[in-house]
């Protein structure tokens, strides 16, 4: 009973410091970013256990957020989302914000905002940051806000390179830096950038089967190590022209020694399919060594990988080919971690400022 009681009178502090003026501060913390219109405070908690270099993440809906803050018929500049440690300097902390699947700027403007704290917190312990964004277009002193890469493109835990296509190949723009074309069995086609559509940024990769059963683009080299679980992402979309049910997108990842020999394990790849949707963006996942499904690490003697990304026919038939197009953006690979018992830290969000109506310190 005793610890129960103890429990209860910590929720209770805890909640009176987050539910005052600046997290509990006397004054106002300082405007960190002037060119950015709306902040709302963060808190962390390490609850009872003790955290070392820490990943947090903290779902956001930043619409939500707007409307809070007062009348606005703008949308939200997903690109300017930054955070701030809650102390006298005011340091900026790196953050990349993941836009969930169904990203809106104008009606539905949320996805994850994830940070590490590279120090220790120790248990019952709390960490404070201000979490700022602006709308689209002019902000308040009439600067656009200095922009921050899409998640996929700004993650330096990326292996990809060029992973949006947004880097031209410097011999033919056409075609994208670090990237190459796959042909098998004599199929034809061409890749090539295009704008529209696209998922993120400026450009996207368009992949043209003209005849033939595998035809794709490829990167190599990707630095992989042994003994480590990977996840490989890309979005995928067919192109409106394609035969319905005709053809699929293939992503692999092929795992190599350092002398460049193939990995001597049976089927030693990442790999997953998936049909083509022409009206909407899918994500292709692949986590985990394909012959033994989730969560297999890599083998002791793997150093790199290669991708491909490619059409392949639907139908299993002699003979059937992958004629169509298929439209690519925001690959990655990344290393992670086997989930762990220990739950997360928990994150809470206070309520919005607005720069123009908030009381000056």
């Amino acid at each position: 009973m005793r610890w129960t009681y103890l429990s209860i009178r910590l929720a209770v502090v805890v909640t009176a410091v987050w539910t005052g003026q600046g997290l509990g501060a006397a004054e106002p913390a300082p405007w960190r970013f002037p060119n950015l219109s709306f902040r709302c405070p963060v808190i962390v908690e390490s609850g009872m256990y003790a955290r070392e270099n820490a990943e947090v993440r903290c779902n956001v809906d930043f619409t939500a957020l707007l409307k809070a803050a007062g009348p606005a018929s703008t949308a939200v500049d997903g690109d300017s989302v930054r955070l701030a440690a809650d102390d006298e300097g005011g340091k900026e902390v790196p953050a990349q914000f993941f836009r969930a699947p169904d990203f809106d700027p104008a009606q539905k403007a949320s996805g994850v905002v994830a940070w590490r704290i590279p120090d220790k917190m120790e248990p019952l312990s709390v960490r404070r940051y201000w979490l700022y964004f602006g709308v689209a277009g002019a902000t308040k002193d009439g600067r656009k806000p200095s922009r921050v890469p899409s998640a996929t493109h700004g993650n330096p835990d990326n292996a990809v390179r060029n992973p949006g296509f947004e880097t031209p190949d410097p011999r033919r723009s056409s075609l994208p830096a670090e990237w190459e074309v796959l042909s098998q069995a004599g199929a034809t086609g061409e890749i090539g950038l295009v704008t529209d559509p696209r998922r993120s940024d400026e450009r996207a990769l368009k992949i043209t089967c003209r005849s033939g059963r595998l035809f794709g683009c490829r990167q190599t080299k990707i630095p992989m190590k042994p003994n480590a679980l990977y996840r490989a992402t890309v979005w995928v979309r067919g192109d409106p022209g394609n035969e319905v049910g005709a053809v699929q997108a293939l992503l692999t990842v092929w795992l190599y020694r350092q002398d460049g020999r193939k990995v001597r394990t049976s089927n030693a790849k990442l790999q997953k399919g998936c049909a083509l949707d022409p009206g909407n963006w899918t994500r292709l996942e692949t986590r985990g060594l394909a012959y033994k499904g989730k969560d297999v690490p890599t083998p002791p003697d793997t150093a790199f990988g290669v991708m491909q990304i490619v059409l392949y026919p639907s139908s299993r038939q002699k003979g059937a080919e992958a004629v169509g197009a298929l439209y690519v953006d925001d690959v990655e690979i990344t290393e992670v971690t086997p989930e762990s018992r220990i739950p997360p830290p928990v994150v809470r969000l206070g309520e919005v400022e607005r720069m123009t109506t908030r009381r000056d310190p």
